[in-house]
């Protein structure tokens, strides 16, 4: 079963390595593009439909959290690959102003991972939401991309939208053991859970897996 489950999130995974872009095009980059709303993403979540309809029950903001905009720390590599990696998935027609930075430990490793979302409404297929995780696995910045369409609950990865907005944020939740061992069969996963949350439907949660062999999805997915 546990394979299984690792090999259905493989489905809307990637895993990536470490990307060279010169510096200067990072910083060129995030000066010339704005940090006002606009129908490619939402004021600090993902987001789009007007400013003041983001559901009150939401769980934006309540997390410490940064933009990709915000000044990098010196020496801190793994936000860089974080910058590097936007550009590269999520191309030039994005706002860093808008894509919402969480600085977690998701792999209980001790150290703190990055964990991006950003809206994108542009997709030919539909709105996706989507995440990047940025984690340092065997001394070397490691990225994961999740990918969901917001199709609602009917599909295994699907998030719903309500009365034309669109909106998700990421939540981080800490699962006991014997809950890990009751729902994913006494996986070797991180108890801390990655959540896309839409305030709607059941969210879906992604598990950093400790036993995932080379070439494996290291994400494990589970869904109520």
């Amino acid at each position: 079963m546990f394979r299984l489950v690792l090999a259905l999130v493989a489905v809307i995974l990637w895993s990536g390595s470490a990307r060279a872009q010169p510096a200067e095009t990072l910083e060129d980059f995030l000066k010339s593009t704005p940090s006002t709303p606009s129908h490619h993403g939402g004021p600090s979540c993902g987001f789009s439909g007007d400013v003041n309809s983001v559901p009150q029950n939401s769980s934006c903001g309540n997390e410490d959290h940064t933009h990709l905009n915000d000044p990098v720390a010196e020496g801190d590599t793994l936000r860089l690959q974080l910058l590097e990696d936007a550009r590269v998935e999520w191309g030039q027609n994005f706002f860093p102003g808008m894509v919402t930075v969480y600085h977690k430990d998701v792999t209980c490793d001790g150290q703190a991972d990055y964990v991006a979302s950003y809206a994108n409404l542009d997709n030919p297929d539909g709105p996706f939401f989507n995440i990047l995780i940025v984690t340092e696995h065997e001394g070397e910045p490691r990225t994961d991309s999740l990918s969901l369409p917001f199709t609602g609950a009917t599909e295994q990865y699907g998030l719903c939208q309500r009365d034309g907005i669109t909106y998700a944020d990421i939540k981080f939740d800490e699962w006991p053991q014997e809950e890990i061992d009751e729902i994913l069969e006494g996986a070797n996963v991180c108890s801390t859970a990655v959540e896309a949350v839409d305030t709607i439907c059941d969210s879906p949660r992604f598990f950093w897996s400790n036993e995932a062999a080379v070439g494996e999805p290291r994400w494990v997915f589970h869904r109520n």
